[in-house]
């Protein structure tokens, strides 16, 4: 069910391409599912990353984007697949390693989506304005994302009806729990109008905050 919806958000935003490295969702950290040998948290660097290092040197990108470290909010998979393509994006270019899985090939950038604390704040002051509970966004501000660690703010305006179609299409994710189904739809369209990165690779940030992630590319 996942997967299908994972397909039809692709749709939504004009993907033509989507691949599954095929492991079970991991769960939280405690839960049953999180000590499954085939969850993602539990496969070793040494099998997930030369998997990455294929797809990354078929499609050569120039810009690759994954979780932050902290996978956003603690997820196990989120946080796998931050350290994974991490490896990837430093290896892919190597010769010397990886021989089979295509011609070498460095990404120019890797990045990571964050949530930082100013953000937080919005969503929080959002839910407080409408008389809902905002509780959850702000037991998460202590360990959020630095606002001083952002090096990228992207208008997606232009495109956030698609967005919005996509996120829709994710509907077991749509409890009454999640922002998105507790707040206006020009209110949440609104929210989901930017988006924002910190850097990853290469280890020197950009100078001044970027408004495209192919800028002096």
């Amino acid at each position: 069910m996942r997967e299908n919806e994972l397909r039809e958000a692709a749709k939504a935003l004009g993907i033509g391409r989507v691949d599954f490295l095929d492991y079970r969702d991991s769960g939280m950290a405690g839960t049953p599912e999180n000590a499954h040998p085939n969850a993602l948290a539990n496969a070793s660097a040494e099998e997930v990353v030369p998997r990455l290092v294929a797809i990354i040197r078929e499609l050569r990108p120039q810009v690759v984007m994954t979780f932050d470290p902290g996978g956003g909010y603690g997820h196990p998979d989120h946080m796998a697949m931050s350290r994974h393509p991490l490896a990837a994006c430093k290896t892919s270019g190597d010769a010397q390693l990886y021989s089979g899985l295509g011609e070498p090939w460095s990404p120019a950038r890797l990045v990571y989506t964050v949530f930082p604390r100013g953000r937080l704040i919005e969503i929080s002051d959002i839910l407080k304005s409408i008389g809902e509970d905002s509780s959850r966004y702000e037991n998460r501000m202590a360990d959020a994302w630095s606002d001083e660690d952002v090096h990228a703010i992207i208008d997606v305006s232009a495109t956030v009806e698609a967005k919005w179609d996509a996120v829709k299409c994710h509907r077991t994710q749509q409890g009454t729990f999640t922002m998105m189904s507790r707040i206006p739809e020009d209110k949440a369209k609104g929210f989901m109008s930017r988006e924002l990165f910190a850097w990853a690779l290469p280890e020197t940030p950009p100078a001044e905050m970027l408004t495209d992630l192919f800028d002096g590319l």
